[in-house]
């Protein structure tokens, strides 16, 4: 057993043990196929990236990383409230509304892509790196999308 998988194992150990007592709050869940269940409070502002046939949750506690292959699915549970906007390190700012995402500051050449859920891509907009770009859901059907521009990625509901 390598360094590194004893780091995550501890690590998922502790994970569990924190997941116990935190039934009542917001809380991604990872689902292995194996049917464990890994809590991250979102408190703990989880951040998932995936690296080559990995997916790693960064949190400001700890960074797990999964085989991709072992992962059945990711949700999140608890009462949802919508984060009405944020700025990165980098000064990029991010405003959701209520059928859109607006993102001031990016880069020119940079792009926002819109997906579906399947994982099609709906449409892309790109920076001029002066205007803010927004991305809108309005005229769409009822659904869940996932907008991205840089490392930031939001989903939207339209009911």
């Amino acid at each position: 057993m390598t360094l590194k998988t004893k780091k995550n194992m501890i690590a998922l150990l502790l994970l569990l043990g924190v997941g116990v007592n935190c039934q009542a709050q917001q809380r991604l869940i990872v689902w292995q196929k194996n049917g464990e269940k890994i809590y991250y409070n979102l408190a703990d502002q989880p951040k998932t990236t995936f690296a080559g046939t990995d997916m790693v949750i960064t949190t400001t506690n700890v960074t797990v990383t999964y085989p991709i292959n072992n992962i059945r699915s990711y949700t999140y549970e608890g009462e949802s409230t919508a984060i009405p906007s944020l700025t990165t390190d980098d000064g990029l700012y991010v405003e959701q509304g209520e059928d859109a995402v607006t993102f001031k500051n990016l880069k020119s050449g940079s792009d926002v892509l819109l997906f579906a859920t399947n994982g099609a891509l709906l449409e892309t907009l790109k920076s001029d790196g002066v205007t803010p770009v927004t991305i809108s859901i309005a005229n769409r059907p009822a659904g869940v999308y996932v907008v991205k521009a840089n490392d930031i990625t939001y989903k939207l509901l339209k009911k």
